[in-house]
């Protein structure tokens, strides 16, 4: 009922806020447009349908480059902070290093 789905979404946002702080600081250091893809989509919860809109491009397009913008965000998260990064970044600890 309404306790469960209220529970769910307090364990949402708690594990929304153990995501790696590094996400956030790795995204200045890709691709413009990748980084708003990410910035749009994954941080602030836009469609690629509003994406597309905004970038004038088409939704199969920011799909693409949601796709392209992940993997190269992934690829440089791995090469900053190591093992975490492998595991999800859940309670992140390379930025206590």
């Amino acid at each position: 009922g309404a306790e469960s789905e209220r529970r769910s979404k307090l364990d949402e946002e708690r594990l929304n806020r153990r995501v790696c702080a590094c996400v956030t600081s790795l995204v200045d250091t890709i691709k413009p447009e990748y980084a708003e893809a990410i910035r749009r989509v994954d941080l602030e919860d836009s469609s690629v349908r509003e994406l597309a809109k905004r970038a004038g491009v088409t939704p199969n397009s920011a799909a693409v480059r949601l796709h392209r913008a992940r993997q190269t965000l992934k690829k440089r998260l791995v090469e900053t902070c190591g093992q975490c990064a492998e595991h999800g970044c859940r309670d992140c600890d390379c930025g206590k290093r």
